[in-house]
């Protein structure tokens, strides 16, 4: 999965932070260690970070703010944004990307629209020369 440069920026800085702390205390960084863990290494515990995002949500004004609302702003964000359907949802992890249709669909209006239009302009060369006949051909049975 690629990241966006600003977060990859923001990760690089936040791992030299890091590593200088663990070589402070001895335990360098090792591949396996996990972004966000305790100073030995442990891992965090999930509550806890969802507790940690609570508290900082409560302070700026945002107490209804949820953890995993994040993960359906960036979804949404993407879909605004014109990203790729399939690429959304690999971002995400989803199994598959019906998944990510089934959750996120609604935020696609006027997508049936958008198509149909599509559809017609694909067309256009082959309309322009046939729907007279077609018409033409209609009226034609009607009248018999």
């Amino acid at each position: 999965m690629s990241l966006p440069p600003s977060l990859a920026l923001l990760l690089r800085d936040y791992k030299g932070q890091v590593e200088a702390e663990r070589v402070l205390l001895g335990r360098p960084l090792s591949g396996s260690d996990f972004v966000f863990a305790h100073l030995d290494g442990r891992p965090l515990d999930p509550s806890t970070v969802t507790h940690t995002f609570k508290k900082i949500a409560r302070r700026v004004g945002l107490s209804e703010l949820r953890l995993h609302d994040l993960r359906h702003s960036y979804a949404s964000f993407m879909l605004a944004a014109g990203v790729n359907i399939k690429t959304i949802s690999q971002s995400m992890g989803h199994a598959n990307i019906g998944i990510t249709l089934d959750t996120y669909s609604h935020l696609l209006p006027g997508v049936g629209k958008s198509a149909a239009k599509r559809f017609d302009r694909l067309l256009k060369p082959w309309l322009s020369e046939n729907v007279g006949k077609m018409s033409a051909k209609c009226r034609q049975s009607r009248t018999n």
